[in-house]
């Protein structure tokens, strides 16, 4: 049964955010709530609420959802550049 307890914390909610695909901005979105809000569950430790929990845990037990739900995946924005190798003329 997926359930709301225990909230997930910090690190579970960033782990399941990269399993999933997703911003914390995305998250946001979809439970309605500010990006600040997503930003302190996982600021210093914290945890994310039930009602957060439980979508999280929903999306992960059932990605299909995601389709349905109008996810957006990651943009990229913020990541790493990627190394290109030159090409050889």
């Amino acid at each position: 049964m997926i359930t709301a307890r225990p909230h997930l914390a910090a690190e579970e909610l960033l782990r399941a955010l990269d399993k999933l695909d997703m911003e914390q901005a995305e998250l946001a979105r979809l439970l309605d709530v500010g990006p600040s809000t997503v930003r302190n569950w996982v600021a210093a430790g914290g945890e994310a609420p039930g009602y957060a929990s439980l979508f999280v845990r929903l999306l992960l037990e059932r990605p299909e959802l995601k389709t349905l739900l109008g996810v957006r995946p990651r943009s990229g924005r913020g990541r790493p550049v990627k190394v290109r190798e030159r090409r050889k003329s």
